[in-house]
């Protein structure tokens, strides 16, 4: 995320609304900076969709996909073809649940105490959930990226992607809830809404990260948050193309105008945030030339505006705090803030 005036150039979605007897009515589309992102009126599975991109002649750049509280995007390469792009897509979506699990499982044999036990085990559950729709074929994309307003509008005429900003899918609730247990003291060493604490990882294949917060009394309902894995060598690795988290209304902070690689994944309604709710945020890598690279751990707070858009680039810092972690990569840490 950059800063609103000095660090990024001012992209905006120029939100129409038109006032009808006094009725509010949003657009179909929203902008995403380098295209439009469109959602669907119902969810795809892969299959479904590989046979609308080719119906449609469609040329997406971006999928977002949904399964319970986890939800992410994979990014398409310009020479992928739709049938690439879906086995690219699963083979990428399979790391995810192999590192994620196997972290959570980690945490849970070593848990030091009930309570910790008890948030790694909602997280577990959540991630369990979202593989076997996953392996079930069931994992669905709400939402892609085009960058050819012609597809969009014609999407548009058919009736086939929603009539808001704002994906319904996006507010959906998981069944699965967090015990709300006082068992940390608030820290009176850092900003109030930063995390209390969590774990770090760091290499040539991803990043993975893992943290809760004990305060959220700071975040209105157009507030963000990000967690950005600052990494001081632009040679070490870079973006992979595919990324998750379980935080609500998640997305990928895009790289535009950053002097080293900042790794981060956000969400656009830091209000649904949870106390003591184990969230994660993943990307996949690919290696780069060098072998190490200093490493840093910050959050964000952010806001967003125009306040209907959820799109990184309607996204503006207001703090950030210092490093909650640092290291030298390849290394992973815990740590506390």
């Amino acid at each position: 995320m950059k800063t609103f005036f000095s660090q990024r150039k001012i992209v905006f979605l120029f939100v129409l609304f038109f006032i009808v007897g006094g009725l509010v009515i949003a657009p179909k589309v929203f902008s995403q900076g380098q295209g439009v992102k469109v959602e669907f009126k119902k969810p795809l599975t892969l299959p479904e969709l590989a046979v609308f991109v080719k119906k449609y002649d469609l040329k997406p750049t971006e999928l977002y996909y949904q399964q319970g509280e986890i939800n992410g995007g994979h990014t398409i390469q310009n020479s992928e073809d739709i049938d690439s792009v879906v086995k690219s897509f699963e083979v990428s979506h399979q790391k995810f649940f192999d590192v994620s699990i196997s972290a959570t499982e980690k945490e849970l044999r070593e848990a030091k105490n009930e309570k910790n036990h008890e948030m790694s085990l909602v997280l577990y559950k959540q991630l369990t959930f979202a593989l076997e729709q996953f392996k079930k074929g069931e994992l669905t994309i709400y939402a892609i990226e085009l960058k050819d307003n012609d597809a969009v509008k014609k999407l548009q005429k058919l009736d086939l992607i929603v009539s808001s900003a704002v994906s319904e899918n996006l507010k959906r609730k998981s069944n699965i809830v967090a015990k709300q247990k006082d068992f940390a003291i608030a820290s009176s060493s850092h900003e109030s809404w930063a995390p209390y604490g969590g774990t770090s990882e760091v290499n040539q294949s991803r990043s993975y990260h893992t943290f809760w917060f004990n305060n959220l009394s700071a975040y209105d309902l157009e507030s963000t948050y990000e967690h950005e894995a600052q990494v001081y060598n632009t040679n070490f690795a870079d973006y992979a193309g595919h990324w998750g988290s379980n935080m609500p209304s998640a997305y990928y902070d895009t790289p535009i105008g950053d002097s080293l690689d900042n790794f981060t994944v956000g969400t656009s309604r830091a209000a649904w945030l949870s106390r003591y709710t184990e969230y994660i945020t993943y990307m996949e890598l690919r290696r780069g030339t060098v072998s190490r690279a200093t490493t840093r751990i910050k959050g964000q707070k952010g806001r967003r505006f125009p306040a209907v858009c959820h799109s990184t680039w309607c996204i503006f810092a207001s703090a950030t705090t210092s490093s909650m972690a640092t290291f030298t990569a390849p290394a992973g840490m815990c740590w506390r803030y």
